[in-house]
């Protein structure tokens, strides 16, 4: 059952709130469109990037690299969400809400029973399904150290040996060309659906996104090549 608000003027300032027939408090309550939960996360992670593009420290431009990402990830995983969970609302079709407020199995996985569930027929489907699968490893490497150690020695003059070292995969989001396609990627879902299911597609990305300059065709493009040779060259 959906919530009702009930809110009671006077002198066209709120008195009193009501909520499913109790009085609730009016104190701190905010209401927000679905779709700002993916689009305030893609808008910061566009700010991140011009923060790391600022920036002239190494280890700051990282950080913001690495939130960036971070920050589009959840903005992906947000527009998944609110975008079927909205779907299934307006359609009624109930495995689609079943889908979505299932918690297991990985990202890919719901997002192709949810594309099929929905009847969206992305042209780049396979596409899709790759990038979803790239983008989660990169996000699980940020959290979860490689299983093999290793050993770094200094000989010379001073020698030292240093063990239970990894290799951090933090250096290359100092990049903005790199962390600016990660951003493209998360966003090549939103992108691939505006075009399947909107006419004003630019509008659709500025609702579900905020980001109303980034033209769904270009990013749906530029992905796509992008795919093409990360198979050739064997890293996705």
């Amino acid at each position: 059952m959906a919530d009702r608000y009930e809110f009671f003027l006077k002198n066209e300032s709120v008195v009193r709130a009501n909520k499913n027939g109790s009085d609730v408090s009016v104190k701190g309550l905010e209401f927000e469109q679905t779709y700002s939960l993916s689009s305030r996360h893609f808008t910061n992670s566009f700010n991140l990037l011009l923060q790391l593009e600022d920036s002239v420290d190494a280890d700051f431009a990282r950080n913001f690299g690495m939130l960036a990402f971070l920050s589009a990830a959840m903005g992906l995983e947000a527009f998944i969400n609110a975008y079927f969970l909205r779907s299934a609302s307006e359609t009624e079709v109930h495995k689609i809400r079943k889908i979505v407020q299932r918690r297991d199995g990985s990202l890919k996985d719901r997002t192709r029973e949810l594309l099929k569930a929905s009847g969206i027929r992305c042209i780049h489907h396979s596409e899709i399904i790759l990038v979803l699968g790239f983008l989660s490893e990169k996000r699980h490497e940020l959290v979860h150290p490689k299983p093999v150690e290793t050993t770094v020695e200094f000989k010379g003059s001073t020698e030292m040996v240093l063990d239970k070292l990894h290799v951090p995969p933090w250096p290359r989001y100092g990049d903005l060309g790199y962390c600016s396609l990660l951003l493209d990627w998360c966003l090549f879902l939103p992108a691939s659906i505006a075009l399947e299911v909107q006419e004003n597609n630019r509008r659709f990305m500025l609702q579900w996104t905020g980001l109303s300059d980034h033209d769904p065709s270009q990013i749906v493009s530029d992905v796509c090549l992008e795919v093409r040779k990360a198979q050739k060259s064997g890293s996705i």
